[in-house]
């Protein structure tokens, strides 16, 4: 009885807990290349890898044989252990799918913990290239190999008849290198996976080859040919670039002021230039911040307060409370805030609403009403010039769209010359040509076209006036923030916390604030009240972001010849 519980318990174990599946690694303990150059200005190559494989168990090898720089490879035989294998996919035999690289694959029975030589032999085509000489530049052993190799011994043999012109050059690792007439030998160690290693060895020209192999005759044919249509590539440029700028200016010239040029005003920098609202001056300026320059507005006029409170996940939140009744008559832009954060009948039923939901309300969004209704309120007083705005926006759009469609004709363009270095076809080199040449002229038009709208004003010649001296105001208030200027009055801080926002100079402010020590505005209640100051701080630094970034929380044939890959497995 207690042995057929063994027994069971047994087998149990042995489904539940599977035997662990043995690590498998390997390396090359030697891997040994002969390239023999024959006279037609091809090479006999015998690779033979020695490898040492732990685990198991491995049941093929490979090697990826790089028809690059080649007029082809044939004559492809494998062995094993010595032994010539068939072709076929069953044990004990090598597949060789043919393609660009051409594979090689050994299969043979599962073997562990044992030590194998797999020899390669094969005939590379073309690989004596005209280059200074006739030429072998060879990649001895790829780059994409799996394995680290112990050592390794490149030999290369030439006609006895010949001498070569220059000593071996050996790329990627250093190697002991020894000469005899009609052989060079090349000895390296410790090479690890994925080093490459190219050789190059150079003879008189002529001497193995009477004109250059067919793929480096095509590579200089398809050269000759790119440089010979630079010129239509030029014209293609020249042609975009001319229409895409003639586009962008003439559009410009529709919105060409009549009468002199703007003169900045020769205001003092040291006070307000105006009344305007912080809310429109923010529109004017274009600092991104007029909901949130409004909303400090309305708090220090006595309509609001902002307490700090702890928002979810542990984050810090402000609510914001319709507090004060109405004194006096709100500004279009002013009512439509108030009924985004409050609703319509804020007025009669009052309201409360976190910070970070009220930046994520549509109409405070940039270009969403709120936007609408100040650029509204700056044409009203002649400051904002809503045809120039429009020209301003089409030829900032047009040029955009000019910029995508000049990049996709350079992808086409290029896509078709290489496409042509592959078929020979003239025709469709010249074009492609053209078109990349083309795209080039339309995208440096379309950068034109996007720099030119930024710079073109939307503003009238009055609003650009008062945009200069509301900017010099805010340089002026940057300068008190960073000491650089005295501070015309005591109460400063809170007279001009509004107008800071509106130009953008929030962050400053909030520093000069806490350097001061200035009392934080009653309006403002912190969660904690032995640092008020570090509470404001903080809604200063997280209100004046949140408008500007779109919402969010409120917290020579050049290269050698061959090359591929090689592993087993």
């Amino acid at each position: 009885m207690l042995r057929k519980v063994f027994l069971t318990l047994l087998v149990v174990g042995m489904l539940v807990f599977p035997r662990p599946v043995r690590a498998k690694s390997y390396y090359a303990e030697s891997l040994n290349i002969t390239i023999a150059i024959q006279t037609d200005g091809s090479a006999l190559i015998t690779e033979e890898t020695t490898y040492v494989f732990s685990g198991g168990p491995f049941t093929y090898a490979y090697r990826d044989l790089a028809l690059d720089k080649t007029d082809g490879i044939d004559q492809i035989s494998a062995s094993f252990d010595g032994q010539l294998l068939p072709e076929g996919t069953a044990p004990g035999s090598v597949e060789i799918a043919p393609g660009n690289p051409t594979r090689v694959t050994w299969h043979f029975a599962g073997t562990s913990n044992s030590r194998h030589v797999f020899s390669l032999s094969y005939r590379a085509r073309g690989v004596i290239r005209q280059d200074n000489g006739d030429t072998l530049y060879w990649v001895a052993i790829p780059e994409d190999h799996e394995y680290d190799i112990t050592s390794s011994l490149i030999q290369i043999t030439y006609p006895l008849n010949l001498e070569p012109a220059a000593p071996v050059a050996v790329e990627g690792a250093a190697a002991r290198i020894a000469s005899e007439p009609g052989r060079v030998s090349l000895t390296l160690d410790a090479l690890s996976s994925e080093e490459e290693i190219r050789v190059k060895l150079r003879f008189p020209a002529g001497s193995l080859v009477a004109a250059a192999p067919n793929w480096q005759q095509l590579e200089q044919e398809q050269q000759s040919l790119v440089m010979g249509s630079l010129p239509w590539g030029g014209l293609g440029a020249a042609a975009a670039a001319l229409l895409g700028l003639a586009a962008v200016f003439g559009l410009l010239a529709k919105g060409r002021r009549e009468g002199g040029t703007f003169v900045p005003p020769a205001v003092s920098s040291s006070i307000p230039p105006s009344n305007t609202p912080p809310g429109l001056v923010a529109g004017l300026v274009s600092s991104g911040t007029g909901y949130i320059s409004t909303l400090y507005d309305l708090a220090g006029r006595g309509l609001l307060t902002i307490a700090q409170k702890k928002g979810s996940w542990g984050t810090t939140d402000y609510e914001i409370t319709l507090s004060g009744a109405l004194r006096e008559p709100l500004r279009p832009h002013e009512q439509l805030l108030l009924e985004a954060l409050f609703g319509p009948t804020y007025a009669n039923t009052g309201g409360r609403v976190l910070l970070s939901k009220a930046i994520a309300k549509r109409e405070l969004n940039p270009g969403g009403e709120f936007d609408k209704s100040v650029k509204a309120e700056l044409a009203a007083l002649g400051l904002w010039d809503a045809e120039r705005a429009t020209l301003r926006g089409w030829v900032v759009g047009l040029s955009m769209l000019g910029l995508v469609l000049a990049v996709t004709m350079g992808v086409v363009g290029l896509s078709m010359v290489f496409i042509s270095f592959g078929s020979s076809q003239p025709s469709l080199t010249r074009l492609g040509i053209v078109l990349t040449g083309a795209g080039i002229g339309g995208f440096l038009a379309g950068m034109v076209g996007v720099i030119a709208g930024a710079v073109f004003s939307p503003r009238t010649e009055r609003g650009d006036w008062e945009n200069a001296a509301w900017r010099s105001f805010g340089k002026y208030l940057r300068d008190v923030a960073a000491g650089r200027e005295l501070a015309g009055r005591p109460d400063m801080f809170s007279v001009y916390l509004a107008q800071a926002v509106s130009l953008g100079a929030a962050y400053e402010w909030s520093r000069f604030f806490k350097k001061q020590g200035v009392a934080v505005p009653g309006w403002f209640m912190a969660g904690d009240p032995h640092h008020e100051a570090d509470g404001f701080a903080g809604f200063m630094a997280v209100s004046s972001s949140t408008y500007s970034d779109g919402g969010g929380s409120a917290g020579g044939g050049g290269g050698a010849s061959g090359g591929g890959g090689s592993g087993a497995g």
